[in-house]
């Protein structure tokens, strides 16, 4: 704003032109008066103007456009010209500028009166409303004073000069900063800085925008967003083992050892040792041809293919044989066909169904699918699934067994009340009141689980004569042979049998199955001989004030988190699939949509920042206009010089 004012700014205190010098103001105090009072009268006629949602974008933009052309009608007169032309208006004037936008950082902008209330105090909070200070970049007032910024600079451009390459800079420099206000009122007055949240699988042709007084908006993109995926990646954790003394209340870091890199003798100091390190641990059941057992009972295995997937089934001596899952279809190993034909002859005799469901105390046996009348006619209840151990699926979020045994039985039950309502719940054999009752829902609907009944298999493999034995509802309905290494159907799913051995011996095998820290174990023998496995979040402790704690060493610190989004419009995807991380927006329809945030806690879950900016490329053109300008201003008059004495050298 200075450029070549400055001269014309400093004219001696005697001169005066139109009036004399009194006429012509040149102090900083008298224009920061000048901004006071124009933001006062822009927060006096916003009070007027004001509605619930504050005052509207064109109201706005008519501050600027008059605090704009007010100085330009001032600069009609010479010594008002000359003042708001120079370095005594325009030092103030950026200063006032650069205090709106720290206020603007340090107060909460659009939120409700009750958290301004609890961030500042009544009395405080009353002085930010009362001057609009909670929505400032929206407010008259500071429209007003920024349009005297650039109606300022408008005058220092429209001022006669005789053109060189000083000059043109001065102008150019100033005219860009023209437009970088000018690009920053358009964003400010037309832009858009929202919020969407989504879940896996959630679309959404809107967002969020926060008003004035904690009032939210919802206004439409032009497009449909849905979120496919959501992840967040880390950093590798590189665990340590601690050992930590307490101390009353207060606990002491004695030791931090990092297994198979620091020595062991680190470790021994404190009489530990290390007897075992997996960085990714598993257990590994391994089966073998065990040699002739000499006859009676002993163990029988089958290993069934299951499309690259291996599958044991065992009959051991003494235990009933356990059935397993496939295709939702359960498979039984029995050796001898006499058992075989025993076990056949049980299931006769086991209920007709293994659920029941309890209505206010009363017992109704019911089937998968099928629908049983509630007591005192209030409508029907239908088991829709059963899970003999029920667990929800990390990477499907559905639920799944987790064991074909019967560990935690569940079933989802739909409820058609008299009235025609349906609703849907889920219901656990062990956990008789968790969802048991619905809101406002006078129904006291559990489930229990007969034992036995999970157990009732599909299909007997008889290992003694090579068949597979085909039940429905336990009784046998067909035979077919079986050959090591051929294929049979069980459900939709084409199994082989791969092997079949007995006597078998059967061996569980620790070991690691990579070398990453994704599930790491520690074993440690204690000082009194025993021995403890460490895993993360476990704390181990060994005597009276030591414990032991498996954790990374600077925590699981998140490295990024992504998201997977499909723009479609009009219910056609016309960008499939694209990828929105921090510093990696995605770009449709005017809109700029950034990665915000995340819930540690659901891992469905992704914020995201949604931004308008109409007048961002305005903005980026007065940044290059006024760097272009400072280049001509600085070294213009130097290139001139090396160019006169070049051409006075060659003359």
């Amino acid at each position: 704003m200075t450029g070549d004012s400055n001269k014309e700014g400093n004219t001696r205190a005697g001169e005066g032109e139109s009036g004399g010098a009194a006429s012509a103001p040149r102090t900083m105090k008298f224009a920061l008066a000048l901004l006071g009072g124009v933001f006062l009268a822009g927060v006096v006629l916003q009070s007027m103007l004001s509605g619930p949602g504050g005052v509207s974008r064109r109201a706005t933009v008519l501050a600027g456009l008059a605090g704009f052309l007010g100085v330009m009608l001032a600069g009609l007169s010479k010594p008002w010209r000359r003042f708001l032309s120079s370095i005594q208006f325009a030092a103030p004037a950026l200063f006032v500028l650069a205090g709106f936008s720290v206020l603007g950082t340090l107060i909460l902008q659009n939120v409700g009166g009750q958290q301004l209330l609890q961030g500042y105090g009544p009395g405080l909070s009353r002085l930010i409303k009362g001057l609009f200070l909670d929505d400032i970049f929206h407010s008259l007032g500071f429209a007003a004073v920024l349009g005297l910024g650039a109606g300022a600079l408008g005058l220092v451009v429209a001022r006669r000069r005789r053109y060189n390459l000083r000059t043109t800079g001065s102008v150019l420099a100033h005219g860009g900063l023209i437009l970088v206000l000018a690009g920053a009122g358009v964003g400010m007055v037309w832009g858009v800085k929202g919020r969407i949240d989504l879940h896996e699988g959630q679309e959404t042709d809107s967002l969020v925008v926060p008003g004035r007084d904690g009032l939210i908006n919802r206004l439409p993109l032009g497009f449909t967003l849905r979120l496919d995926d959501f992840r967040i990646e880390k950093y590798e954790p590189d665990y340590s083992l601690m050992v930590y003394a307490l101390a009353g209340e207060k606990q002491k870091r004695l030791l931090s050892f990092k297994p198979g890199r620091d020595p062991d003798r680190k470790l021994a100091a404190h009489g530990l040792a290390v007897t075992g390190w997996w960085p990714d641990y598993r257990r590994r059941t391994v089966v073998e041809a065990a040699g002739d057992a000499g006859g009676g009972d002993v163990l029988a295995a089958a290993r069934i293919d299951r499309g690259g997937k291996e599958t044991w089934l065992f009959d051991e001596p003494g235990r009933e044989a356990q059935a397993v899952e496939v295709d939702g279809k359960r498979l039984l190993l029995v050796w001898r066909e006499e058992r075989a034909r025993r076990y056949l002859d049980s299931l006769a005799k086991m209920p007709a169904s293994p659920h029941l469901l309890v209505v206010d105390g009363r017992e109704l046996p019911a089937r998968p699918g099928e629908e049983v009348p509630l007591p005192g006619g209030r409508g029907r209840v239908k088991i829709l699934r059963f899970f003999h151990d029920f667990v929800m699926d990390p990477q499907t979020r559905q639920p799944a067994n987790r064991s074909a045994e019967p560990r935690n039985p569940a079933v989802e039950v739909s409820i058609s009340a008299a009235g025609g309502q349906e609703s849907r719940r889920w219901l656990f054999a062990r956990y008789p009141d968790f969802h048991g009752r619905g809101a406002g829902d006078e129904l006291k609907l559990s489930y229990r689980y007969r034992p036995g009944g999970a157990s009732r298999p599909d299909a007997i493999l008889v290992g003694e004569s090579r068949r597979l034995w085909s039940l429905d509802a336990g009784k046998l309905s067909a035979r077919a042979a079986v050959k090591v290494g051929g294929e049979f159907t069980l459900g939709r799913e084409r199994l082989r049998l791969a092997a079949l051995l007995r006597p078998a011996r059967r061996r569980t095998v620790e070991e690691s199955a990579g070398s990453r820290e994704v599930n790491p174990l520690l074993r440690v023998r204690l000082p009194s001989g025993r021995t403890v496995d460490v895993r993360p979040g476990k704390p181990v402790r060994y005597s009276r004030d030591r414990f032991l704690v498996l954790a990374p060493g600077k925590g699981e610190t998140v490295r990024d988190y992504l998201s997977t989004v499909t723009v479609l419009e009009e219910g056609r995807p016309v960008r499939e699939r694209q990828l929105v991380e921090v510093n990696s927006p995605l770009s449709h329809g005017g809109f700029s949509i950034y990665q915000a945030d995340y819930r540690p806690e659901d891992p469905t879950y992704s914020g995201f920042q949604v931004v308008r900016d109409p007048g961002l490329y305005v903005v980026y053109l007065g940044f290059a206009a006024n760097l272009l300008g400072v280049v001509l201003a600085i070294w213009g008059p130097r290139w001139q010089r090396r160019r006169r004495r070049r051409e006075g050298g060659e003359a």
